[in-house]
Order: C-alpha cells, then sequence, then structure tokens
C-alpha cells in the first residue's frame, strides 16, 4: 500500500510524497542499531527554505505587536479577534511549510537510511500539531 500523495489537516491540503507503507512498517519492526537510536539523519535546508521561514516569522512577530498595540488602545474585541485569527492562519501556513520540507528531505532520506527514529519524532510532532 502506498501512502496517500496528499492529505487535509486543520493547515488545508499537504502534498507529500508517495511512502511505501510496506516498507514503512518492516523498517519500524526492525530492532534497533546504535546508529538508528543515536538518530542519524541530518537536518539540512537550502538557505531559500530557511529565510523563507523566517521572513514569515518576522512578519508573524510584527502582526503579534500590532495586536498588543491594539489592546493597549482598547480597540473593539471582534478586530482583535479577527487579527489573532490571522496570526494564527499564518502559523498555520508556517507550520505546513516545515512540515512538507521535512517530510520532502528529511524522513524521505531517513526512510532510506533505516531511520525509524525519525519516522517516529515525525508522528509524534504530527501529533503534538493537530492537538488542541
Amino acid at each position: 500500500m502506498i501512502l496517500k500523495s496528499s492529505i487535509h489537516t486543520n493547515f488545508g491540503k499537504l502534498h507529500l510524497k508517495p511512502i511505501n507503507l510496506k516498507r514503512l512498517h518492516s523498517l519500524q519492526s526492525r530492532p534497533k542499531t546504535s546508529a538508528q537510536r543515536a538518530h542519524s539523519h541530518h537536518h539540512t535546508h537550502s538557505p531559500e527554505h530557511l529565510k523563507a521561514v523566517q521572513n514569515r516569522l518576522a512578519r508573524i512577530a510584527g502582526h503579534v505587536k500590532a495586536v498588543q498595540n491594539m489592546i493597549a488602545e482598547d480597540r473593539d474585541c471582534p478586530e482583535i479577534l479577527i487579527q489573532l485569527s490571522a496570526i494564527k492562519s499564518a502559523i498555520n501556513g508556517v507550520c505546513e511549510i516545515i512540515l512538507q520540507e521535512h517530510i520532502n528531505h528529511c524522513v524521505i532520506e531517513a526512510v532510506k537510511a533505516d531511520d525509524t527514529e525519525a519516522i517516529n519524532e515525525l508522528s509524534k510532532a504530527i501529533r503534538q500539531l493537530l492537538s488542541k
């Protein structure tokens, strides 16, 4: 069975590279080597990706500061809530970008290297992201 090429999340539609679930299951059921226990995959992201994420986070920080000013100015609650909703959406967008990059680079490489710990970490991170 091949994992779907996209899933719908709270962050919108997430496009994934196909992963063979039988292969993944066989990797997870094998005893871990000492290298796997040491979490052998590396996080290497392009400077462009890192810059894009940093820019988005800087915009979010500016948006949060603007909401703090709105609160200090005693602006209407509905206006503030609308801005907070926009911040939440922007944060979800950053989460999607980071998750997609992690799947397409780190996790794919980890699966090729039989690094089941990376799969477990991804699963834990997704559960945390989707919990309220």
